[in-house]
């Protein structure tokens, strides 16, 4: 019944859950960016009648309105979509993370997140426009298979999927594309242990 992620992580990032009789399910608010209701509905419907096209789009909806208490207004609220699961993370997610939105970055898609690409099939980003960031927008660049370029000024083929590695171009200015920031005392002594 709409349940994309465990109730902790959830309610953790403010969306709530329920229970029906025995069983808990998560609340079904509408998607993040838009009105509650369509002005276009009959008054007289409900949203969550049985099995309507409406109701089946907010199961699936993977981007629902958050209500935190105030205890929960943090920077991991803000955060949520970009320190997302590699598996579930999709490309604008991805691509928000690095330098210039990832314009100029490589980008493919791996098992996992220290697969390097071996193929010769991956998308050069040339240009990302937010319309909600980070979780909307439109992504153009060039398609490359076999290394070499295939078309250009298109979008990527399965951007809402996860599983996104990444890489910043070789020649890339050093202050835009800086190596990332060392690990602190902290993490290398929990490494070691």
């Amino acid at each position: 019944y709409g349940a994309h992620n465990s109730q902790e992580y959830d309610e953790q990032h403010g969306r709530w859950w329920w229970q029906k009789k025995e069983v808990f399910r998560p609340k079904l608010y509408t998607t993040i960016g838009k009105h509650a209701r369509s002005p276009r509905l009959s008054r007289t419907i409900v949203r969550w009648a049985g099995n309507t096209p409406n109701f089946r789009k907010l199961k699936r909806d993977v981007y629902r309105k958050r209500w935190p208490k105030p205890d929960q207004l943090n920077y991991r609220l803000f955060a949520e979509f970009c320190l997302k699961d590699f598996k579930k993370r999709t490309l604008l997610e991805t691509a928000h993370t690095l330098p210039l939105y990832g314009a100029g970055c490589k980008f493919w898609r791996a098992p996992d997140e220290d697969h390097p690409e071996t193929k010769g099939q991956y998308f050069v980003a040339d240009q990302i426009e937010y319309r909600l960031r980070p979780i909307r927008g439109d992504v153009r660049g060039t398609q490359y298979l076999y290394g070499r370029p295939a078309r250009a000024g298109i979008a990527p083929i399965a951007k809402s999927l996860g599983s996104w590695r990444f890489e910043t171009p070789e020649n890339g200015h050093p202050l835009v594309y800086r190596p990332p920031f060392p690990e602190t005392a902290k993490e290398v002594a929990e490494e070691a242990e």
